[in-house]
This record gives C-alpha cells, sequence and structure tokens, in this order.
C-alpha cells in the first residue's frame, strides 16, 4: 500500500493492479526456464480511514488492460500476435482465445489465478508511441540534430548572443514571475525556437524560468507540451500559472485524480473563455511606463557608475573602491583647488610629494618630537569649536603679521647694531614702545606710526 502511494505521487499513475489469467510459457519456446506472466490487469486501489480500520480493496476509475509488455514480447521473440482486448470484450473469451495463440507451442493459460502487484507501463507506452509515429519522429529537427544532420534553419544559442534585454519594450514582455538575466536568456532562446538545454541545482529557478517561458509563448498563440517524471515538477508550475491567472489555459493530463467529466470541463471553461476579449486597462499601461522609466533610471546610473571621468581618468565605481580601501584610515578636512583640472600628473606629483613626507616623518622621528604628541582629546571637536578656532587662527596670523612690521621698524630705527629679535625679547619691545610714547624724539614717532 505504502510503494502504490508513493508511485502515485512521485509518478502521477497508478501502478496497483490486481492481475489474472497467466501465460505459462517457456523462456525459448519450447525448453528453458518457466516463465508465468500475468495477462490482464485491473488497476485497483487501496485505502484505509485510519490505522484501526480494515484495508479495503476497490477498483479504481480505469479500465482493464491487457499485458502490453507480454505483448511486444511475443509479437519480437516468438511471431505470436495476442488478441485484442477492448471494453465489449469478454475475458473468458478472451483467455480462450490467447490458449488457442499459444498452443502450438506448447504453452498453457491459467485463468483462475489472481495476483495484486504494482504494474507500470510507462517505458511500454513510450515505445508504442515511437513505433506509431516513427516517421514523424524522424522528420524532428531535435531528432535529425542528434543524428548528425546540419540544419542551417534552427537557431541556437550562439544567434542570442549579447543580447540587450533592456532595450525591450515592456508591453513586449509576458512573463509573470521574476527572472534575472540569465533566465531571461532562456526564454528568449525558448521563443525563438532553438534548442538547449537548462540545467541547475535545485532552487535554482528552473521552475520559475519554464513558467514564464510557458506564458510568453501562450501569449503569442503558441502551444506547449510541458512533460516530467516527477508528478511534483507538473504541479509546481501548473501552480505558478494558477496564481497568475493562467490556470484555465492549462490542460492537466496523466494525472491519477484526472476525470473525463474534469478533463471535459477544462475544455468548456477553455471554450467559453476564447469568445470573449479582455483590453488591458489604462492604470496597466501606466504601470508599465513607470517600469520603462525605472529601468532607465538604474541603467543610467550603471552607465555613470562605470564611466570614466576626465581629467582624472578613472570611473566613480573604481575611485570608490579606492576609498573603500581606506576605510580604517583616517579622514582630513581638504578641498582641491580647481577640481575640474585636477590631472593625472598632478595626481601621481602628490602622491609622491605625500610619500615623501611620509618617508621623512619616519625616519626624522618627527611624530616623537611633535609638542602635541601624545596628546588625547576627551571627545572630538564640535562644530562651533571648529569655527571658532579657524577664526581665531585668522586673526592670529593677522596680529602676527602686523607684530613682524613692527620688529622691521624697529630694527631699522636702531640700525645695524640692533640685536635679533626673539620671543624672549618681547617684553624688551615693549619697553622700547613705552619708552618711545615718551618720547618727542623723530625715531620715537617712526615707532609710534609703525605700532
Amino acid at each position: 500500500m505504502k510503494k502504490a502511494k508513493e508511485f502515485t505521487e512521485e509518478k502521477g499513475l497508478n501502478a496497483l493492479h490486481l492481475a489474472f489469467g497467466f501465460l505459462n510459457w517457456k523462456e525459448n519456446g519450447t525448453d528453458g526456464q518457466d516463465m508465468r506472466s500475468p495477462l490482464l490487469l485491473l488497476p485497483v486501489k487501496l485505502s484505509q480511514e485510519d490505522l484501526f480500520s480494515p484495508i479495503i480493496l476497490s477498483r479504481a476509475d480505469e479500465e482493464m488492460t491487457a499485458n502490453y509488455s507480454l505483448e511486444q514480447k511475443l509479437i519480437n521473440d516468438f511471431n505470436i500476435t495476442l488478441p485484442t482486448l477492448t471494453e465489449d470484450t469478454d475475458i473468458n473469451v478472451y483467455l480462450s482465445d490467447v490458449s488457442a495463440a499459444v498452443c502450438s507451442s506448447g504453452w498453457s493459460v491459467s485463468d483462475g489465478a489472481t495476483q495484486l502487484s504494482l504494474f507500470s507501463f510507462m517505458k511500454i507506452n513510450m515505445y508504442r508511441d515511437l513505433e506509431r509515429n516513427a516517421d514523424k519522429i524522424c522528420r524532428n529537427p531535435i531528432v535529425r540534430a542528434i543524428n548528425g544532420e546540419a540544419l542551417r534553419d534552427s537557431m541556437s544559442i550562439s544567434d542570442f548572443a549579447n543580447y540587450d534585454h533592456d532595450k525591450v519594450d515592456p508591453k513586449e514582455v509576458f512573463s509573470v514571475v521574476d527572472a534575472d538575466s540569465s533566465q531571461q536568456d532562456a526564454i528568449l532562446l525558448a521563443k525563438g525556437g532553438a534548442s538547449f538545454v537548462l540545467q541547475g541545482p535545485p532552487g535554482t529557478g528552473k521552475s520559475q524560468t519554464i513558467t514564464n517561458i510557458i506564458a510568453e509563448l501562450i501569449a503569442v498563440g503558441k502551444k506547449v507540451l510541458f512533460v516530467s517524471e516527477k508528478m511534483v515538477a507538473l504541479e509546481v508550475v501548473y501552480k505558478r500559472l494558477s496564481q497568475v491567472g493562467l490556470g484555465n489555459f492549462c490542460l492537466t493530463l496523466h494525472s491519477h485524480n484526472a476525470k473525463r467529466r474534469e478533463i471535459l470541463g477544462q475544455f468548456d471553461k477553455t471554450l467559453k473563455m476564447s469568445q470573449s476579449k479582455v483590453e488591458l486597462q489604462q492604470d496597466a499601461y501606466n504601470k508599465l511606463y513607470r517600469l520603462k522609466e525605472l529601468r532607465y533610471t538604474l541603467n543610467q546610473y550603471n552607465t555613470e557608475l562605470h564611466t570614466i571621468v576626465e581629467p582624472i581618468g578613472k570611473t566613480i565605481f573604481q575611485v570608490n573602491g579606492y576609498l573603500a580601501q581606506l576605510e580604517d584610515s583616517r579622514n582630513l578636512d581638504y578641498v582641491q583647488n580647481r577640481a575640474d583640472k585636477f590631472s593625472v600628473e598632478l595626481l601621481l606629483q602628490c602622491e609622491s610629494a605625500l610619500e615623501e613626507v611620509a618617508r621623512i616623518v619616519s625616519k626624522s622621528g618627527y611624530q616623537q618630537n611633535n609638542p602635541w604628541n601624545g596628546c588625547i582629546l576627551a571627545q572630538p571637536p564640535a562644530f562651533e569649536f571648529r569655527q571658532r578656532f579657524t577664526v581665531d587662527i585668522a586673526n592670529l596670523s593677522s596680529k602676527l603679521d602686523k607684530g613682524i612690521s613692527i620688529l622691521a621698524a624697529t630694527n631699522d630705527i636702531f640700525g645695524n647694531t640692533a640685536r635679533e629679535w626673539s620671543f624672549t625679547s618681547i617684553p624688551s619691545i615693549v619697553n622700547v614702545v613705552a619708552m618711545a610714547k615718551l618720547s618727542n624724539c623723530k625715531s620715537g614717532q617712526r615707532i609710534l606710526n609703525s605700532n
């Protein structure tokens, strides 16, 4: 019961059958190992309400079938054709016809034995399909390409190399779920009729891409056959299409839950839907226009980010990457005058000068002899303090310039005999100026005038 349920969930087919009417035959025809193969298979199902309820065997909603694998075996190896089984065929008559067909080989038919087991005809159904459509399959371009034929009219991946998806108008895109650039390439190849293999580990968006491919092909009026060995893959894609309103465009086949009435109901919905036309509202066009504008803005940002800026000859992306390497470095307030004229040559000169300064500082011990060495601020200076400090420095610089003028005038008065003035000489200069105020001589007046 567990195996039958797993097979149904994975493959989407019911493999549990009740077999009866067995053919007893030899492996080599008249000798060899004794073989016993079922002739008729009735699809059944097992159900149980709970662990304490009995297991109920009931007939599935499918027709009785013959053993297709055995039929092909007998035709290919022994040239024995079994009778055709139809809905109106009597079982006893069918078994009698089989017995008559194999009696010349010394084989027999057991009509009373039954067996409950799993029988899968997935491979034999494919074999019969290939057998009935051999001519069509040989004309298929994919099969011809596998056989080594060079088809010039077939599309290939190289035909879509370097395709710019951003040049496509959003009104011409019918993808219903998100898609990155690689997924858009796959969608483009499918729309162009190219044959390719889409592969990737779980969770990389293969089902998402298939959903978009189906939606794009439906939009241009094409039919899509989506097959999978796993029922889960079919359900995932169908669920995605249903969520975006394309469920009525899908016809689910070969499902263990599919009923004839339900399939006819799907046809009915589709036919009724084809009789009505839907017009897009203006709001939808407005959203597509905004999408186009947003895409342009994002592309423009990327263009400006990677465009070389002169005269420095580097892109913004390169400069930001270089600055990111200096994230742990100390920030300095610096304004580059005439930045628009800052050339590559000037940049190299500045780099060389900074390297020279670093070399001098590291060798001369400037850091150790600096009077501010070891000074640690309790907290970073506030903006107001920095502004006030800038003003005070400017005033101090002005006063120093004026003091230098006074010293120059004083030296001129004293002549060549004047000693060199220094910071420690300031009290003496103050005394000289004070004496000049008390003096009526021309030299004293000259000192006062210079002050």
